[in-house]
């Protein structure tokens, strides 16, 4: 095997990888494709119908690409996911070793979106035997409108635990479904002049995180700092001052679901061009790639064990349980919730989209704790939780 450094990308190879494993269906070379944004040489962004067209002739020039539609926005547009690596099922990308981008939860900030449409085109040659997934824009009505929010103004990302909106749920399934072995989260912050990237800070992690998500976190922090200010960007932590955003945004439940990821803001207002704010992006990426190649095995293993931990029935009823982190926890929690038909069919839905499985006894549904769903059981029935979703009934140890 070797690392290809390319554009970016740091990832890791088959030595049985050639070019030929790239061939498709369209004569035209992957490698050629620009998106709005490279065709006017940053001066515009990438409008939403030239993102179609570029996926559309990306998916026609590659076998190793597939675009398909995950949902749609609450204004009914489509929420598309890019598939790039060996043509593979859903089952087996989720059995093996991927990465999720995730772009444009908010609409008004572009440069990570950028990124990730570049990147969907030039993993198509450097991806190799692994998997890269990638949600371009989570947002789409937010992007057409040119708001934060979604179509009915709610923040995507505070939505990541209740998953009341078709944005949120949409990636939920995504995560639910391929298990992902890191999630990056590309953003923008508005703050007029000023020029750091600011990365997400593994110190805040919600205290239901397992140690070795928690660990495998601070590292990959730790290698996008180092990769960014080899790029000449100056760095900071970005600062968690909303106490709602907290178990609700995507880099915590990405982590509650045994997945490290990385939160990364370009500064929109500030003193980087539109091409140097879409470079940040790429220099953060390439520390999440880097990771990929070099530990790979690592994080299969962390987030197997992870997940066995969480299952473990023994276990379920031990151990320090955070509801709201980390100020209310119990050192009792319970080994099961039980709710009646009424309640659990407001909620199963939302439950089987993270994955959360329930049984049911005449008349009544029981959610155990021992799943790998354990660290966010509690978070959506408990009734010591800010955001209890429906009444449960705890059951005792």
């Amino acid at each position: 095997m070797r690392i290809l450094l390319r554009s970016g990308l740091v990832l890791l190879l088959a030595a049985s990888a050639t070019m030929a494993a790239c061939g498709g269906s369209d004569e035209r070379d992957p490698a050629v494709l620009e998106t709005g944004f490279e065709e006017r040489k940053g001066s515009e962004w990438t409008s939403l119908p030239e993102e179609q067209v570029f996926l559309r002739e990306l998916d026609r020039a590659s076998e190793r690409v597939k675009v398909s539609e995950i949902g749609r926005s609450l204004q009914g547009r489509p929420i598309r996911l890019v598939t790039v690596g060996p043509p593979r099922a859903r089952e087996q990308i989720a059995a093996a070793s991927s990465l999720l981008f995730v772009c444009a939860q908010h609409g008004t900030e572009p440069a990570g979106r950028e990124y990730c449409l570049q990147a969907a085109r030039e993993a198509v040659e450097d991806v190799g035997s692994n998997t890269l997934l990638i949600i371009p824009t989570a947002n789409p009505d937010g992007l057409v409108i040119d708001e934060r929010g979604n179509g009915e103004g709610i923040d995507t990302n505070r939505d990541h635990l209740e998953l009341s909106t078709p944005e949120a749920k949409a990636i939920a399934a995504v995560m639910r479904d391929y298990r992902p072995d890191l999630v990056g989260d590309f953003h923008e912050y508005k703050d007029e002049g000023a020029g750091e990237v600011l990365l997400s800070n593994p110190e805040t992690l919600h205290l239901n995180v397992d140690p070795s998500i928690r660990d495998l976190t601070g590292r990959l922090h730790g290698q996008a700092v180092k990769s960014l200010r080899a790029g000449r960007f100056d760095t900071d932590l970005y600062p968690t001052l909303d106490p709602n955003a907290n178990e609700g945004v995507l880099r915590q439940q990405a982590a509650l679901r045994h997945s490290p990821s990385l939160l990364v803001e370009t500064p929109r207002r500030g003193t980087l061009s539109p091409l140097e704010r879409v470079a940040a992006h790429r220099a953060a990426a390439g520390a999440m790639f880097r990771m990929f190649s070099e530990r790979r095995a690592e994080l299969a293993a962390a987030t197997a064990e992870a997940r066995r931990r969480a299952a473990d029935e023994e276990a379920s009823g031990r151990g320090r349980y955070y509801f709201e982190s980390p100020e209310r926890y119990t050192n009792r929690p319970p080994c099961a919730y039980r709710l009646g038909e009424d309640e659990y069919f407001e909620v199963d839905a939302r439950l089987a989209l993270h994955g959360i499985a329930a049984t049911g006894d005449e008349g009544s549904w029981t959610v155990s704790t021992a799943q790998a769903s354990r660290p966010t059981v509690g978070l959506l029935l408990d009734e010591r939780a800010p955001a209890e979703v429906t009444e449960a009934d705890p059951v005792a140890c």
